[in-house]
């Protein structure tokens, strides 16, 4: 075998002749991996096919989603250090227990951060979702810290709503676009299962935020989640959000093929 200059691939059955070697000047390749390689050799990638994505450098595609999640951890961690650990020692107090408690939750939640960094940096994620997913975080940010009134932006009443619910509203609209692309993202094909699917997977998301909130409850005396009857209407929200998506993407969920 060590008369292969390049060495034999074992992957095709049907061979060509592609270059040459130290006794009779030929190397064998199977025709597939020729084409494959010779299409590898263009210089535009986002024009080749899958199989050759793989040999240009994950940082060629992944550029923006490297900075969208630095952005964010950065944005993170200035709202632990100026807002979140204050609000925190007001509602669970300064003992030594509520502070390390504080520290493990933001390291829990950078963990969970550097998790979906490193999944999703693989994957070229379209700038207008990003963008989206971002209004949605700013929206959340700006619901705790904006105060005016008397109050937080989030407890201020419009139409008849608070302002959480309509942040709850339009983060389960985003998730679900982020669902489904991330489903396109890994080949699944797009139809009306799909986006079923979709939409029951952002309520399990949207209930998984509550139950988290029903921890906060147990564990921290004076928390202002909210009641039974909060958490029932940011559930309602998320799925107002999740069925828009629904009537946007698809007109006859049940229906279409």
């Amino acid at each position: 075998m060590s008369w292969f200059r390049g060495g034999v691939f074992l992957s095709g059955h049907s061979f060509k002749v592609v270059g040459s070697n130290e006794e009779s000047g030929l190397s064998f390749v199977p025709e597939g991996e020729a084409k494959v390689s010779e299409t590898c050799s263009a210089k535009t990638p986002m024009a080749l096919p899958g199989p050759c994505r793989g040999a240009f450098s994950v940082a060629q595609r992944t550029n923006g989603m490297d900075v969208f999640f630095i952005l964010n951890a950065g944005l993170f961690l200035l709202m632990c250090v100026f807002a979140y650990f204050d609000r925190w020692t007001q509602y669970a107090g300064r003992s030594q227990v509520a502070v390390m408690e504080f520290f493990f939750y933001a390291a829990v939640l950078f963990a969970a951060i550097g998790g979906l960094w490193f999944w999703l940096r693989r994957y070229a994620v379209p700038v207008w979702l990003l963008l989206l997913i971002e209004l949605g975080i700013v929206a959340h940010f700006a619901g705790g810290l904006i105060h005016f009134g008397g109050a937080r932006l989030y407890d201020h009443v419009y139409f008849g709503l608070r302002f959480d619910k309509y942040v709850h509203f339009t983060n389960a609209f985003i998730a679900a676009l982020t669902v489904e692309e991330i489903c396109r993202l890994k080949g699944q094909s797009i139809n009306a299962f799909t986006r079923l699917v979709v939409f029951f997977t952002v309520l399990g998301l949207g209930g998984l935020v509550e139950i988290c909130e029903f921890i906060a409850t147990l564990t921290i005396p004076r928390n202002g989640v909210g009641g039974y009857a909060d958490t029932m209407r940011d559930l309602v929200a998320n799925l107002s959000g999740s069925a828009v998506y629904l009537a946007c993407r698809g007109r006859r969920p049940f229906l279409s093929r």
